[in-house]
């Protein structure tokens, strides 16, 4: 399947072109490994097997399977909250009266809530994978970056978007800011020489003229982390597609599927999405 084309599930389709243009990882492993088909009132991802496997390993397998395009979509719904809350930032008016501010801030505190969110969910999705692809226990999420050159990318940005998230949810109501020519303005860092956390009173000393726009800094921040979930996204992706190609795992695709050269089932036993369908599809387990 098509993300961009056959996905009725609602988020993906407001925002799947917007966050793959930065994420196309998320298009690739949805296309070929997760999809739709709908069973009975629940979206469910492709139907497949486990040859070879006994019949206990293959329940949870079928589990670590079913977490995996679970997992992976709460990644992409956690960007579009990111993004959904930029807009809002955007479209915020120069003079705010009170709620318009409040809102303003608490769409600051989603932002960095939802992003930190996602480190998370990547040490999630990594356990499920390696569980999948029999790998379980062979090395840590830590070790397992070191050893695909990610983590030094990946260290420094979780330490930022973290620390953000920290402040405003446990340190301050809000991160200190001040208003500058209709735009709001942050501290560059809030560490200290020392590399400690600035404390309040060394923030609000310090020359205004050298903090940075905000939105500008959101915009940085939401962008840096999609690249980076992309390239290790491609690493899940790699393992998986590994998998597939020693036959571990076999998938069905429906009718109007884009083909992948690989071996896959023969017939549905559920019919698959229309591209043409009103029905609005939840997440995978999720009623409609």
């Amino acid at each position: 399947m098509d993300l961009f084309n056959d996905s009725n599930e609602t988020v993906q389709k407001l925002y799947g072109k917007q966050i793959c243009s930065n994420f196309p990882a998320y298009k690739t492993l949805w296309d070929e490994f997760i999809g739709e088909r709908e069973l009975g009132g629940i979206l469910e991802p492709y139907e497949t097997e486990f040859p070879n496997t006994p019949s206990e390993i293959k329940i949870i397998l079928q589990e670590e399977y079913k977490q995996i395009s679970i997992v992976h979509y709460s990644i992409f719904f956690n960007f579009a909250s990111a993004h959904e809350d930029f807009n809002l930032i955007l479209k915020a008016p120069a003079e705010k009266n009170d709620k318009e501010y409040f809102l303003y801030l608490k769409c600051i505190n989603s932002i960095y809530s939802n992003l930190g969110n996602i480190f998370d969910l990547l040490e999630r999705l990594f356990a499920n994978v390696l569980t999948l692809v029999n790998k379980k226990g062979k090395q840590k999420f830590k070790k397992y970056l070191k050893l695909k050159l990610a983590w030094p990318e990946y260290l420094p940005l979780e330490e930022t978007i973290k620390k953000k998230r920290n402040i405003l949810a446990h340190a301050y109501s809000v991160m200190p800011m001040v208003i500058h020519k209709n735009d709001i303005k942050i501290p560059l860092s809030l560490v200290n020489p020392k590399g400690n956390d600035k404390t309040v009173s060394e923030l609000l000393a310090e020359d205004k003229k050298e903090w940075v726009s905000l939105q500008n800094v959101l915009k940085e921040d939401i962008e840096k982390m999609e690249k980076l979930v992309n390239k290790i996204d491609l690493l899940f992706i790699n393992e998986l597609q590994e998998f597939k190609r020693k036959g571990g795992i076999l998938i069905r695709y429906p009718a109007n599927s884009t083909s992948y050269g690989m071996q896959s089932l023969p017939s549905l036993s559920a019919r698959p999405v229309s591209t043409s369908s009103t029905i609005i599809i939840k997440p995978s387990g999720c009623q409609t």
